[in-house]
């Protein structure tokens, strides 16, 4: 009998955080990226997104949405690049294996990200219940934020 992961990967979300007005960024991202979450946190505009169509590791989802950045218009591109924060979160979600789960970055992706002058999170969001739904405006990452965190800086 195959034991299970102890994790398993869900998705990347990619936060921006920013003094500016956020809403030409969006708009320039859209379709490739899906907005999760849009609003002001602790008086700073507030934007999550994740990428439209599943992928299966987190290199190729943050390789997505690195390609998605680099295609910005001028004027996007300036929010981007004088935003506050800039990170893409990967989520794994615990659960009740105890087989090792390794998720490798290809050094080309985090120099790319690097480029892009922001970081790398890792949050491990708690085994959920399957049959809890998902929020009525279609956030998922909000429900999963009592996991624990990691970062890890690009500088």
């Amino acid at each position: 009998m195959k034991s299970k992961a102890a994790a398993e990967y869900l998705n990347v979300d990619l936060e921006v955080r920013s003094r500016r007005d956020l809403k030409p960024l969006i708009d320039a991202l859209f379709p490739e990226l899906h907005t999760l979450y849009v609003g002001k946190l602790q008086g700073r505009f507030f934007a999550s997104f994740e990428i439209s169509t599943l992928k299966n590791s987190p290199d190729s989802a943050i390789t997505e949405m690195v390609r998605a950045i680099s295609k910005l218009p001028e004027p996007a591109r300036r929010l981007w690049d004088h935003a506050d924060d800039r990170v893409f979160d990967i989520g794994f979600e615990q659960q009740d294996g105890s087989r090792q789960l390794v998720w490798k970055l290809r050094n080309r992706t985090l120099f790319e990200v690097a480029k892009l002058r922001a970081r790398i999170a890792v949050s491990l969001y708690p085994l959920a219940k399957r049959s809890v739904a998902p929020k009525p405006d279609g956030s998922r990452a909000a429900s999963r934020r009592a996991g624990v965190g990691m970062s890890v800086q690009s500088s």
